[in-house]
């Protein structure tokens, strides 16, 4: 008897393409492996992936994991974008992805299908950041990203992005109809939490972010001189990749007026969640990013219930709430009126933080965005 028979709905055959997601760091990694734990779960839903790490779909959930033979696994940064490449044409002549009923694809690329193939093509647009002047890659490396997305969005059916910011900026910059953008939202999860032995003061702010120029570490820097932070015990802890010459974020911190040793720049961590940890942990969590495409570092801050501060970009509009201090876009004179609140102690602070808390571990569950993703499949 068929599923339609039993008044059933038939399971999607959902392929999940994980090409891009090497190295393993940051919001868009968090994204991807939260979404593929929630589909696993699902029982309308029969999943697989291909171009993941040796490991990784059973580290999900015991995931099926397609083998695309044929291309080069070529491991160093610099060739990343030609492994892709070679990847995803492969990718296309094995009979499981082609045959499948939707292929997801949640780092700006596409699989290049033979003609015929009824698969239909779900893209994830995490932002346009090399679109903007804050774009970090080399004139080389930004055409060929700009290429592959511009691929991806191309033979999409759907375009999935994570906030109502990112899908007016990818109508806007590469004229799509707005009927094919699907707006996901992301979530949180802090049940994985995880202790961090790392040597950290008693007292701090922490602020984890890549050190690329969009993160605005400066601004921060100038506003905790600003105020009084090199007289106070509090100290300021920086996590995330670094790019470029070693020491170049304390020596910024430095020229901004603050003493050398009060501030600890811990670099990469091994996890995410000791990241959540030191986060918890802390007075509170600041983030001046200029350009973000959700802003996952603060709806994290936020369900851990810290007093947070943010500028008012990308997804935080969606998700802000009293908790959250929004100062004006690169205002050092309002960063510095927020900084005084956070390091002197405000109790009316602490208390709308809780309570925001609950609010966000509530309602941004990644199983609401698995729902959506899967909606919009099933769309199409």
């Amino acid at each position: 008897m068929t599923a339609a028979a039993r008044g059933t709905v038939e399971p999607v055959r959902f392929v999940a393409n994980l090409s891009y997601l090497r190295p393993e760091v940051g919001g868009s990694y968090v994204y991807t492996t939260e979404i593929l734990r929630a589909l696993a779960a699902r029982p309308d839903v029969a999943l697989s992936v291909f171009g993941a790490r040796p490991g990784l779909a059973g580290e999900l959930g015991g995931i099926d994991e397609i083998a695309v033979p044929g291309h080069r696994r070529l491991q160093p940064f610099h060739h990343q974008l030609a492994r892709m490449w070679s990847e995803l044409v492969a990718a296309g002549r094995v009979d499981a992805i082609r045959r499948a009923d939707v292929i997801w694809s949640p780092g700006n690329t596409a699989v290049r299908l033979p003609a015929g193939s009824a698969a239909r093509q779900l893209v994830t647009v995490h932002d346009l950041l090399i679109e903007t002047p804050f774009n970090p890659l080399g004139p080389v490396a930004t055409r060929r990203r700009r290429a592959a997305l511009r691929h991806a969005v191309e033979r999409a059916d759907r375009i999935l992005v994570p906030s109502a910011f990112v899908a007016a900026d990818v109508a806007s910059r590469l004229g799509v109809a707005p009927d094919r953008l699907v707006a996901t939202g992301e979530a949180v999860d802090v049940s994985g939490r995880a202790h961090c032995d790392a040597p950290v003061p008693d007292d701090y702010l922490i602020c984890p972010a890549t050190n690329h120029a969009h993160k605005n570490h400066r601004l921060l820097f100038r506003a905790l001189a600003r105020a009084g932070f090199a007289d106070r015990p509090t100290k300021l802890v920086l996590t995330g990749v670094r790019y470029g010459e070693p020491g170049a974020l304390l020596g910024a911190a430095v020229d901004a007026g603050l003493p050398a040793e009060s501030v600890v720049d811990l670099g990469l961590l091994p996890g995410h969640g000791q990241v959540l940890d030191l986060m918890a942990r802390s007075r509170g969590v600041v983030l001046p990013s200029l350009y973000e495409g959700w802003g996952l570092p603060a709806l994290e801050a936020v369900a851990l219930g810290r007093p947070t501060i943010a500028h008012d970009v990308g997804g935080v509009p969606e998700f802000a709430g009293p908790g959250l201090r929004r100062p004006a876009l690169d205002s050092v004179d309002e960063w510095a009126a927020a900084l005084r609140d956070l390091l002197e102690g405000d109790a009316a602070w602490e208390q709308a933080a809780a309570a925001d808390a609950a609010r966000a571990r509530s309602m941004f569950t990644w199983t609401v965005v698995a729902d959506r993703v899967v909606a919009a499949a099933r769309s199409v």
